[in-house]
């Protein structure tokens, strides 16, 4: 399973050689050893709506955010007319916290931007902030040490050091450019990793033995082997899903008491896979397609981290999201050839 990596880019006043940042990235990540493991996504001229919908449909690991920071102010993202928007501290904190086990690392490579790293890290393992201005060849050297090092095995706390030795090896300045005067903290000291004190699970690809009583014999069970641990088990209204590649081989533990047909868990995230893919396809306002897949990645994620949670209210999630998916798509007068396929999936999946 890949690390999956989201770029968030937002450059309102046309300053910043954003381009060349994602693409030494990029560049970085497929000259390491281990690039296999690494999966980049990217959203440009970002907007306050957009946060929200780029964390549901990626699911990433890592958070990467290259554009302006205010310091106490917030994070400047672009309105709909390409403005700036400032987004503030508190909200920017609380949206992570919606992502605490999901997220491992939030790379925030903005000036000032250590007034939200300090918020963020209360709810995400690692978070590296700019502790004041930085300028865009140590940006760039710093981001470009960090991920050559994070895709060569190197852990997060390694590869911020990295990060920083690259400044050094490539920028070395000791004067800053406007004033001509000594900087007051070196340049390599300007990137700040910030480590959560109270460190939470992050759901990976872990192998994890799940027992199940045996129908009719309490005292005996079955051994299943779970190469994932975040999929590994969904429970909806009537029966239990386990999925599993040693011994369950994807199949249905039904519960005894129900007269429910059993669906794998696999089947039914496939279905939304396929129903998201479906509405990317047809042709109508983007705006609107985003809007709908968004609704769609948000039930996927419902789906798949269902663990624990109590299974009608997964199931009353996943069935509003689609309701309101389905809203978005009947006001649609024409979704071409695509179209017709999309409402028989949605009936079959809240069939379910």
């Amino acid at each position: 399973m890949s690390n999956k990596i989201l770029i968030l880019a937002a450059n309102p006043f046309g300053d910043l050689n954003l381009s060349r940042e994602i693409r030494d990235i990029r560049e970085g990540l497929r000259r390491s050893a281990k690039r296999e493991e690494f999966e980049l996504e990217q959203r440009e001229a970002l907007r306050p709506q957009d946060l929200q919908r780029a964390l549901l449909e990626v699911d990433p690991r890592i958070v990467h955010f290259c554009g302006h920071g205010s310091g106490s102010e917030g994070l400047v993202l672009e309105s709909n007319e390409g403005q700036q928007h400032l987004v503030t501290t508190e909200a920017i904190a609380g949206l992570f916290k919606l992502f605490t086990n999901r997220v491992e690392c939030i790379l925030l490579n903005a000036c000032y931007s250590q007034v939200q790293a300090e918020a963020i890290v209360k709810h995400i393992n690692y978070v590296i902030g700019m502790s004041q201005d930085v300028r865009d060849d140590a940006a760039i050297a710093f981001t470009v040490g960090f991920y050559e090092a994070l895709g060569s095995g190197e852990t997060i706390k390694s590869a911020y050091e990295f990060g920083c030795n690259r400044i050094q090896l490539e920028v070395n300045r000791s004067t800053n450019y406007q004033t001509g005067e000594p900087f007051a903290v070196p340049e390599h000291l300007i990137p700040i990793l910030l480590k959560n004190p109270n460190p939470v699970a992050i759901s990976s690809p872990v192998e994890e033995k799940l027992e199940i009583p045996s129908p009719g014999n309490s005292n005996m069970t079955k051994v299943i082997q779970i190469q994932d641990k975040r999929r590994s088990r969904i429970n909806f209204e009537g029966y239990t899903t386990v999925i599993g590649d040693v011994v369950a081989r994807d199949k249905i533990i039904k519960n005894t008491t129900s007269s429910k047909e059993g669906v794998t868990k696999c089947e039914v995230v496939q279905l939304l896979e396929k129903l998201k893919a479906l509405i990317k396809e047809a042709d109508f306002d983007d705006d609107e397609k985003d809007i709908a897949t968004g609704r769609v990645a948000a039930a996927i994620i419902e789906a798949k981290n269902a663990d624990g949670k109590n299974p009608q209210e997964v199931q009353e999630k996943i069935d509003k999201y689609l309701a309101e998916t389905k809203t978005i798509l009947e006001q649609v007068t024409n979704m071409g050839e695509t179209g017709s396929t999309i409402f028989p999936i949605m009936d079959e999946i809240t069939k379910l």
